[in-house]
């Protein structure tokens, strides 16, 4: 297993930590991008951000073998009542689709609840980010809800989805298979997984083909070896697709750009 660690920002990695988030913007577009993602300078990035992750309080940096490759974070959605939402995202989008994400925010879940009195962690994406759910339903969160169309990006319109773990059920998560590079399956998240795929696949599709019809053909090449190299319904296949429908939605971004 690939070593995967959280930890705060070093004095002096400023730059070297701007760089990462900015080099490769990638994230940008599955991060909530409805919301507008505005770049930073670098100056209000060390006045801001870097300052929360030197301190470690509410962000931490994800390291992979020590080297910084995104981070975590968490929000009180109402502190008066302990509604914490958490927070994580993979700047370096080399790394996706190898579970380090997985790895990164099962830590996080863990140290938020030795760390705060709640009973509740919630963690809140939407349904263009097949990575963020599956993530989400490999550590046993629930699906708590799904608010359908209400996340309108680049002409579509997307759901916003809500998931939720309680302090009772986490102690109750078997995380052993995180040492391991055996992949966690359960007859929910692989259901969840094939069918925002398929969501994706209809959605994008149609989209290509008024466009660039000839970046969706090559999908459907990768999508052929994928299923012939690792199974056409195995659970590596459907992640496979995940990743390469993510990088062509980001693509279709960069065109409309």
């Amino acid at each position: 297993m690939r070593d995967v660690t959280l930890g705060v920002a070093e004095p002096g990695s400023g730059a070297a930590l701007y760089d990462l988030m900015t080099s490769d913007e990638t994230w940008t577009r599955f991060n909530g991008p409805d919301f507008g993602y505005q770049r930073p300078s670098l100056n209000e990035f060390l006045e801001g951000r870097f300052k929360r992750l030197l301190a470690g309080y509410d962000a931490q940096i994800i390291f992979l073998e020590g080297r910084p490759v995104g981070e975590v974070s968490f929000c009180w959605e109402c502190e008066a009542t302990r509604w914490l939402e958490a927070g994580i995202v993979i700047y370096d989008s080399s790394v996706w689709g190898k579970g380090i994400g997985v790895r990164a925010l099962s830590l996080w879940i863990t140290n938020l609840f030795d760390r705060f009195d709640v009973e509740r962690i919630g963690l809140t994406t939407w349904s263009g980010n097949p990575g963020m759910m599956a993530c989400a339903e490999k550590l046993g969160f629930s699906l708590e809800g799904r608010l359908r169309k209400v996340r309108y990006y680049q002409g579509e319109y997307y759901d916003s989805v809500r998931y939720g773990v309680l302090r009772s059920e986490w102690s109750q998560v078997d995380t052993s298979w995180l040492a391991s590079s055996e992949p966690f399956t359960s007859d929910r998240s692989e259901r969840e997984l094939r069918e925002t795929v398929q969501r994706m696949e209809r959605r994008l599709g149609e989209a290509f083909a008024k466009k660039s019809q000839g970046f969706f053909d090559c999908y459907r090449e990768m999508a052929g070896r994928f299923e012939r190299d690792l199974g056409r319904n195995s659970r590596d296949v459907w992640l496979a697709k995940a990743s390469a429908l993510m990088l062509l939605q980001s693509l279709r971004g960069n065109e409309q750009a």
